[in-house]
């Protein structure tokens, strides 16, 4: 036997039903695995009809406080969830604070992802300009050993083996750059 967890009568608290309380009974409902005609009774009901219109928002513009303390016990979520106060159908306050902070955590997490993501389009902005600099040193390199080639008395010319020195530096300079970009980009993909 069905236990009816509430009678109306005309001297309940009235108040406004909130948009969208019809489908949350409905989602409140199918949350317990019940269908409306396993439901009316809990209610009161003679027939699912009531409960009907109650689900699909006909003819309630108001409904009784004690209907929905009735409703959110029978379904056994929150009158919160009922009211559209809450997201949240349970009415164990832990498992609310546990679903906010869960909530919360995934909205930062979420612009944290998207910081990531403007960092990576910043690095790979910096990595062009990185690559660009190492094939320039490196074509650079070859140009002074050909020169060098050519010129055979270049080691010995003013200014020659300080050209040399820096074109050399520069390369190795351009070289770290790449394999540290290298090993930024590895981690940045580690964390996204």
């Amino acid at each position: 036997m069905v236990k009816q967890l509430f009678k109306a009568r005309s001297a309940d608290i009235i108040i406004s039903a909130p948009k969208g309380f019809g489908a949350r009974m409905m989602a409140a409902r199918e949350l317990c695995g019940l269908s409306q005609l396993e439901a009316y009774p809990l209610f009161g009901y003679q027939n699912s009809s009531r409960l009907a219109k109650i689900e699909l928002g006909v003819d309630v513009e108001r409904v009784s406080v004690p209907f929905v303390g009735a409703a959110s016990r029978a379904y056994d979520v929150s009158v919160e969830f009922l009211l559209s106060l809450s997201d949240h159908p349970s009415r164990n306050p832990a498992e609310v604070t546990e679903s906010r902070v869960q909530k919360i955590l995934t909205d930062l997490m979420a612009g944290e992802e998207e910081r990531i993501r403007s960092i990576a389009v910043a690095l790979d902005k910096i990595a062009a300009q990185v690559e660009r600099n190492e094939t320039r040193t490196k074509e650079l390199l070859d140009a002074i050993n050909r020169f060098r080639e050519l010129n055979p008395e270049f080691e010995d010319m003013p200014g020659g083996a300080k050209l040399d020195r820096l074109i050399f530096e520069s390369r190795q300079d351009a070289k770290r750059g790449t394999e540290e970009l290298a090993g930024l980009r590895k981690s940045l993909k580690q964390i996204s």
